[in-house]
């Protein structure tokens, strides 16, 4: 098997004020010339503020390349849009060619808009259609023009409302063992809510309790453990909203479940409509219309419904397309590097685009690190879940790490 050296690769970055516009052609000229003695072909395309450059050759000079452009202080905010094998070079002259820059007038950007749509057919051969072409083109007309700045979020530097760290006492004897994770609102700038994850009973993970079980003895413990997640819930007197995890499956076992856990949190002086509850995505749903009458008793009980782990599963956007949930959370799988990850980062977008006309409510999940957090604050996300602000905490809510972008000095 012959093994493939030929790649191309898409991205997009912002010019640093570094960079001098007006010496354009100078700076085309050089990296033309860098470009040949690498064997480097492809595009440049440049609207005076942004660029997107396509880039073909070997794997090892492409990344190498690659590795430079990223610490290239001309450059800011470097996304990758595509990066693949290709059999051969889809545009085949040596060095770049730079296709645009931005006109002063909109009637300008219109007529080059079309010239440029017009030079990208050449590149396209035959009836098949190029994915480079058509990223470039999306980037003429101004859809990858965006979340290449903070918005207004970050500037506004509220101060935090704090929850106080609690732990329950070490010798209350309960059924079975929770950790607790805050969801954030950057927007409020409070934790919202608590989710409630069940932990073996020596706080290790889920997964080894799981899979000692059987599916009947697993949709059981699911639904009689969430008893105790909330007497835990009852006894830290938290009074925000409260998260419990169900698979679709215990609900549609235990049909009676939904109308326990409502009665329960009343016994414990709790609210119902403070309870979420979250089904997970990653468990397929057999039958829709049994299940759709488990998620009406949920909505007739005053609780709320969230799909969790979105994008990880089987069911997908015919699951939403079922029935709306208040809440759905992004799964940290889609997330993890969405800053400089182009496909990630126009599916983050079009869920948000999607849910925002559903009246559904965005939370996403596994936010370990301050890049991709300013990169989901700048596309209109404040509700995060993650490491950066907290770890689960055994039978207590921990303390939250705010970013010092966010709060007031």
């Amino acid at each position: 098997m012959t093994q493939v050296q030929l790649y191309q690769l898409v991205y997009k970055s912002k010019a640093s004020k570094e960079f001098d516009a007006a010496n354009i052609g100078e700076f085309l000229s050089i990296i033309q010339n860098a470009n040949k003695q690498l064997g480097i072909t492809g595009l440049l395309i440049f609207d005076g503020e942004h660029f997107l450059q396509v880039l073909e050759g070997r794997f090892s000079v492409i990344s190498k390349l690659m590795s430079s452009i990223q610490l290239d202080p001309r450059h800011s905010h470097v996304v990758t849009l595509l990066k693949e094998p290709i059999p051969k070079r889809e545009y085949e002259q040596w060095a770049m060619q730079l296709l645009a820059k931005r006109p002063e007038s909109m009637a300008k950007i219109i007529d080059e808009t079309e010239r440029l749509a017009k030079i990208l057919e050449q590149y396209q051969e035959g009836d098949s259609v190029s994915r480079s072409r058509l990223i470039a083109k999306a980037f003429i007309d101004g859809a990858w023009r965006f979340n290449t700045e903070q918005n207004s979020l970050i500037k506004s530097k509220k101060s935090p409302r704090p929850v106080k760290a609690i732990q329950l006492q070490l010798h209350q004897n309960y059924a079975h063992n929770f950790a607790f994770q805050p969801i954030v609102d950057l927007e409020l700038m409070q934790i919202t809510a608590l989710e409630a994850l069940i932990r073996g009973d020596d706080g290790s993970s889920p997964y080894e309790l799981f899979g000692k079980l059987t599916p009947p003895q697993l949709h059981k413990l699911d639904v009689d453990s969430k008893r105790t997640a909330l007497e835990m819930f009852s006894e830290m007197k938290y009074e925000g909203l409260m998260s419990l995890n169900l698979l679709p499956l215990s609900l549609v076992e235990y049909p009676d479940s939904v109308q326990m856990i409502s009665q329960y949190a009343q016994h414990l002086g709790l609210n119902p409509d403070n309870v979420i509850i979250e089904i997970t995505e990653q468990e397929a749903i057999d039958n829709h219309d049994e299940f759709n009458k488990v998620a009406d008793l949920i909505r007739a009980h005053g609780m709320r419904i969230a799909i969790d782990d979105f994008g990880a599963g089987y069911a997908g956007l015919s699951l939403l397309a079922e029935f709306q949930p208040h809440k759905l959370k992004i799964d940290r799988s889609i997330v993890l590097g969405v800053a400089e990850h182009g496909p990630r980062q126009a599916i983050v977008g079009a869920i948000t685009y999607v849910t925002s006309r559903l009246g559904i409510e965005v939370i996403v999940e596994g936010v370990d690190n301050e890049q991709d957090l300013k990169w989901l604050i700048s596309a209109g996300i404040t509700q995060i879940q993650g490491f950066y602000f907290a770890e689960p905490k055994i039978k207590g809510i921990p303390d939250v790490t705010w970013p010092s972008f966010l709060v007031n000095n």
